[in-house]
């Protein structure tokens, strides 16, 4: 979820290269600082600096205003020349590397294209350029082609390093028991596993839609619908949170679980998302119905046995005493 555009020195949109569908306020000559969160308008005029100082600027947390609540950024910026820059914009900071991957590879076409037009009009010997008024630009292209190369060749062996892992997470997640979903803040589901479309009851795909639109509650024992008391919790909290023994009621189906819903965070403690643990009791609930009936009655007889037969006995006796009635 995020974008990628070009724009003036003061952050001006010049024109939308890429962005998700929901984001409907980043459009041409629409300036980023609008949409931008107060306390960190002073963080991207940083931004804008480096950019302008360094050529480039990379993993910058900037939070957004998004349908009045904040949410949290990763920008990367590259100069493109001294009127226009190449703006990243991303949630996931993977995201951004495959986007810059994209453009980077774009990119370097054509500065091959720019550096054998110009080759072609000087003097060179074993490809070094010796002279004339365009070796300086040759040779300059040839610098920032070279410092390009070498920052995407390590862009792609982080983004290798970081699409391992992610698979190592999903497959892990994939094969647990439990059901497993993942949120945004705004209740988007980003992942479900298996488990969860079991205990759900369906096979329809639930990623990209939003949790608190779908026929799915999570009922206490007083036959409150409290899913939606949980989520907001947690968004203001922060904290994690455990309900047991709780009803689910998805889709038509009840099953009894027990609920752990935890904040996803920002290395400065941002909320980012929410992960919710989903443990189908069934079972459990079975095993102790059978227990409890194994503790009030008689195996050989499946009557009341002698130690409940007593307490039945002792709370009549309290019951004729209260309501001062012969015992029948």
């Amino acid at each position: 979820m995020g974008f990628v555009v070009l724009t003036s020195q003061n952050l001006k949109i010049k024109k939308v290269l890429y962005k998700n569908s929901t984001l409907n306020f980043v459009k041409k000559d629409k300036l980023i600082i609008s949409f931008v969160d107060k306390s960190d308008k002073t963080k991207l005029l940083d931004f804008t600096k480096n950019i302008q100082i360094k050529e480039a600027e990379f993993g910058f947390e900037v939070h957004l205003v998004m349908d009045g609540k904040k949410v949290l950024y990763n920008f990367s910026g590259i100069k493109v020349n001294d009127s226009s820059y190449l703006i990243l914009a991303n949630q996931f900071k993977e995201d951004i590397i495959n986007y810059y991957d994209h453009f980077m590879k774009m990119n370097s076409e054509y500065i091959n294209k720019i550096r054998t037009l110009i080759k072609q009009q000087v003097v060179a010997k074993n490809d070094v350029v010796l002279s004339g008024e365009s070796a300086d630009l040759y040779n300059r292209i040839s610098q920032i082609n070279n410092e390009l190369t070498n920052v995407q060749r390590e862009l792609t062996k982080t983004n290798k390093e970081l699409e391992w892992q992610k698979e190592r997470y999903y497959a892990t997640l994939k094969s647990i028991g439990e059901g497993v979903i993942a949120l945004q803040c705004d209740n988007e589901i980003r992942f479900v596993n298996e488990a969860t479309y079991n205990i759900f009851g369906i096979d329809k795909d639930l990623e990209g839609e939003y949790l608190l639109e779908q026929d799915i509650k999570v009922v206490d024992n007083n036959n409150n619908n409290i899913f939606k008391k949980l989520i907001d919790k947690i968004c203001e909290s922060s904290k994690t949170i455990k309900k047991e023994d709780v009803k689910l009621i998805s889709f038509g189906k009840e099953t009894p679980i027990d609920l752990t819903l935890s904040p996803i965070k920002s290395k400065d403690n941002q909320l980012l998302g929410i992960v919710m643990v989903i443990s189908d009791i069934t079972l459990k609930k079975k095993h102790e119905e059978k227990l409890k009936k194994l503790a009030i009655t008689d195996r050989l007889t499946n009557i009341m046995n002698r130690r409940m037969g007593l307490e039945y006995l002792r709370k009549q006796i309290a019951r004729v005493k209260r309501e001062n009635k012969n015992m029948e």
